[in-house]
């Protein structure tokens, strides 16, 4: 709290809804693996009463029930495209299993327990996904609902049975699609109702980049051309060398007054902040590596020249690390300015690993992400556990506005 006001520190848009979309799938896996874990009493229990059903019978039913159990298991443990795929996979196979060896050794469940012989597809079509996309998530639920169908069609096809859909898995379908589809929607006309702030920041930095350059061409007009008519006028009839070497010299700062302005140190101005991102974006997506950039890019422009030479860098070798070691194809930038800095996070869904299991010897991380930044000022913190991805955060200190070194970073991208 300051000066009365109240700051809250709120995730970016992108980010805190694909937490959203992640969190609704983390919950479709707990309601289907406990109705795998209900299914397995109620149907012992079910076809205990019946006096033709052997011990040996329910071996199928209930191991394919903890096969399924285990397949999600794997999911929920490891979040990852293939074992997403996997678990429909061995899913399909269980429901098809379950429900064939039912309909064999007790016809009567078509009549008296229909909705015993849907629970393991019911089951299957919470499947989520682990991106953090809801689109992605439609995919996969419709994907996974089709299969479901399919296998059961298949099932009931196997002796001659007439296909009896249950309500359940399409009741679950619907409902899991509808959520998604709400998330969707939501974020939509939240991004629509909205303006977009980063373009809006953009635009005032272009017209303060204006601003001082017409106040920077002024004084270099006044220190110029007056001074130079001051020495025509006051001066002898016939100009000496030096003042017309004086003259030759202000005529052509006058003539590269746009480079004077744009004249950075080491910094080449053909290739602004943000290109320089997106180059470095476009470079991994050649090598096979899907990246997804989010946020406020234009926050790069609240960093000094070595903050955004030791940003760029760390944020390319955290790409090289989820490239060569993560296991996954995908990885996601975001990127946001606060009032004190801005931040930048890299995330993927890989294999991750442990932080305090690296050696000394090893400095990848230590020396090119966080040494990296905490010598302009900013740190770094990676969290990452083994199956679980990796997240990296890298916070710098932003110029603070009005500056020179600020507008000059302006400027070089105007």
């Amino acid at each position: 709290m300051s000066n009365g006001v109240v700051r809250v520190l709120v995730l970016p848009r992108e980010l805190a809804s694909g937490i959203t979309v992640f969190a609704v799938s983390r919950a479709c896996w707990a309601i289907a693996a406990t109705v795998l874990l209900l299914t397995i009493p109620e149907l012992v229990d079910y076809l205990g009463v019946d006096p033709g059903i052997d011990r040996e019978d329910m071996i199928i039913p209930v191991g394919s029930i903890i096969l399924m159990l285990a397949a999600l298991g794997v999911v929920m443990a490891r979040p990852q495209w293939w074992t997403l795929l996997l678990y429909i996979l061995i899913g399909s196979l269980c429901v098809y299993e379950y429900t064939t060896t039912l309909l064999l050794d007790h016809p009567t469940l078509m009549q008296q327990g229909n909705y015993m012989l849907n629970r393991p597809a019911l089951a299957l079509v919470l499947v989520g996904t682990t991106s953090r996309r809801a689109r992605d998530a439609l995919l996969w639920s419709t994907g996974a609902y089709i299969a479901a169908q399919a296998v059961t069609i298949s099932a009931f096809a196997r002796d001659g049975h007439a296909v009896q859909f249950g309500l359940g898995p399409t009741l679950a379908w619907a409902t899991e699609i509808g959520l998604f589809i709400a998330l969707a929607l939501t974020f939509i006309a939240q991004r629509g109702r909205r303006p977009d702030l980063g373009q809006l920041k953009y635009e005032t930095r272009q017209l303060e980049a204006d601003r001082l350059r017409q106040k920077q061409n002024a004084a270099l007009l006044h220190d110029t051309v007056l001074s130079d008519l001051a020495i025509v006028i006051n001066g002898p009839a016939k100009l000496d060398d030096r003042a017309r070497e004086r003259i030759r010299t202000d005529v052509a700062a006058l003539s590269s007054m746009e480079d004077a302005v744009h004249d950075v140190p080491g910094h080449d101005p053909a290739v602004g902040t943000q290109d320089r991102l997106m180059q470095i974006v476009s470079d991994y997506r050649w090598r096979g590596l899907t990246v997804e950039l989010t946020g406020d890019t234009s926050a790069i422009f609240a960093l000094s020249f070595e903050g955004t030479v030791a940003a760029l860098g760390a944020v390319r070798a955290c790409l090289e690390n989820v490239l060569n070691h993560s296991g996954t194809t995908t990885a996601e930038i975001i990127v946001d300015e606060s009032d004190t800095g801005v931040t930048v996070m890299i995330v993927d869904s890989g294999s991750g690993f442990d932080p305090h299991e690296i050696g000394d010897d090893r400095l990848g991380v230590r020396a090119s992400i966080i040494q990296r930044v905490e010598a302009v000022g900013g740190y770094a913190r990676v969290w990452s556990t083994p199956g679980n991805g990796t997240s990296v955060l890298i916070s710098m200190p932003a110029q603070p506005r009005g500056s020179e070194e600020a507008e000059s970073r302006v400027l070089d991208d105007a």
